[in-house]
């Protein structure tokens, strides 16, 4: 019996037996299939009912049964390979099923991309919007191979198989509660479009370099976990016409972009001269999301030379541990709106520990002015997290933020600005006040724009009583 009412099987797997044939002891795709199996029934604590067919698919076989048997399975894994795409078979597999599904399909189909393809093969169009889990990478010497081609222990082979099995079992727990509904409201079969669930918070998570393929893979296995939606669904083509559309359709689809960054610049467009994870970025900040950036810090041996406009990029992102940057993350994430009252006539003096003089200053002046709660960034904090944790707290609660732009460097106020930006969609009401105050010596303006007004007081010329009265009348305001 079938995990999931109204369907025969719970998985139709769609491959080419020319990728199953015995190789260092082990048929890859059996294997594969058996361990994602594995997972899925650990994951749904009972058996479910895949269908996995060991035949050859010769002219005598019938062909019309095995399409009958992908009409009736809830989920199809298409294991996408140089041969599959070379099969007629398969790829009538594959259609049957979309046909079949329509528009349910997207979220129904997951695809084990089990070799590098060819570029003389043209991927059908479907798979860009669907669930990818890539079974390959690159090895020291950039030839491609595929993870757990000799062994089950592979690392990257495993975590690419708990990453798929976790999105199976979480599509068959919601194609089954869906089934159950249409029964109990006598409402159209299962087979027909699932109603769009709005309240799942949906993360687009970055296309990364090569070199970062593990951490994306652990990232996005992470926010699956913890019941994050994450787009897109398939790896993206960006040298494929058509892919600036799809990427914003992706966009309008989320709250969040999180972006994985090494000294790699990655694919270089004729859009995007920077290289690819600016193209992604850019277009995220004109979406109005909450950006999360986090880098390697493999980047402090220093052995590799990064480009300028690289470089750029890496000073906005977060430098710690991806174990600690994750969690943080996805709380987020998922937090709409925090429940936390504004503290009223109060304001919070956000700056490095360059500025720390200035802001003990202003700090003392505005607190002597006026009758108002006036904090200032608690460097006492040893942990970097724990301070991290005071910045979002101060910013979430306190009426107006002040900035401070003074000895720090341009990237620190670019990186402060993206986090406010995304901490503002979780204040019960917008800030009464945001200025960036800007102190000696001279500098370049911030790159990044906050939504709202947002006052810039100038003091680059001197801290003056006049800049000073300027700040008070701006906030009293």
């Amino acid at each position: 019996m079938s995990y999931v009412p109204g369907f025969k099987f719970d998985a139709f797997v769609s491959y080419a037996h020319r990728d199953d044939e015995l190789l260092f002891g082990r048929r890859w795709v059996s294997a594969s299939i058996s361990d994602i199996e594995s997972f899925v029934k650990s994951e749904l604590g009972r058996d479910h009912q895949p269908y996995f067919d060991r035949r050859s698919l010769e002219g005598n076989h019938d062909i019309a049964g095995i399409l009958d048997q992908v009409k009736s399975s809830a989920v199809l894994i298409v294991v996408l390979s140089n041969a599959y795409l070379e099969s007629e078979f398969c790829l009538n597999e594959l259609q049957t099923f979309l046909d079949e599904r329509g528009q349910a399909a997207i979220d129904s189909v997951f695809v084990v991309r089990k070799s590098k393809l060819d570029e003389s093969y043209e991927e059908p169009g479907a798979l860009y919007r669907v669930n990818g889990y890539q079974f390959w990478g690159l090895d020291e010497d950039h030839h491609p191979y595929t993870y757990g081609l000799t062994s089950a222990t592979d690392e990257r082979y495993c975590k690419r198989v708990t990453s798929i099995g976790t999105a199976i079992a979480q599509q068959l727990r919601r194609l089954r509660a869906r089934a159950e509904a249409d029964a109990l409201a006598k409402a159209p079969p299962v087979t027909s479009p699932p109603p769009q669930v709005d309240d799942q918070p949906t993360a687009l998570l970055a296309e990364a370099t090569d070199d970062l393929d593990d951490e994306r893979e652990t990232a996005r296995s992470f926010f699956e976990q913890q019941g994050i939606r994450v787009l897109p669904l398939a790896a993206r083509n960006y040298s494929r016409p058509g892919f600036a559309a799809e990427f914003e359709a992706d966009l309008k689809q989320c709250t969040a972009f999180v972006q994985l960054l090494s000294g790699l610049r990655g694919q270089r467009l004729e859009e995007a001269p920077r290289g690819l994870p600016w193209l992604q970025y850019e277009r995220a900040r004109a979406a109005g999301l909450s950006i999360y950036q986090w880098r390697s810090r493999a980047l402090e041996d220093g052995a590799r030379r990064i480009e300028d406009s690289q470089q750029q990029l890496l000073e906005m992102a977060e430098k710690r541990p991806l174990q600690e940057f994750l969690p943080d993350v996805a709380r987020l994430i998922k937090t709409r709106t925090v429940d936390r009252p504004i503290t009223p006539s109060s304001v919070y003096i956000d700056h490095d520990r360059r500025d720390e003089v200035l802001a003990r200053r202003l700090q003392e002046i505005l607190s002597g002015a006026f009758d108002w709660d006036v904090a200032r960034t608690p460097f006492e904090e040893e942990e970097d997290a724990s301070l991290q944790t005071a910045r979002d707290t101060l910013m979430l609660e306190y009426e107006s933020v002040v900035f401070l732009y003074g000895e720090t460097k341009p990237s620190w106020i670019d990186r402060e600005l993206n986090r406010f930006r995304r901490i503002k969609a979780m204040r019960t009401h917008p800030p009464h006040r945001q200025i960036i105050f800007v102190a000696p010596p001279d500098k370049p303006d911030p790159t990044v724009m906050l939504r709202g007004r947002t006052d810039i007081v100038d003091g680059r010329a001197g801290v003056s009583d006049g800049v000073v009265e300027e700040l008070k009348n701006k906030l009293a305001a």
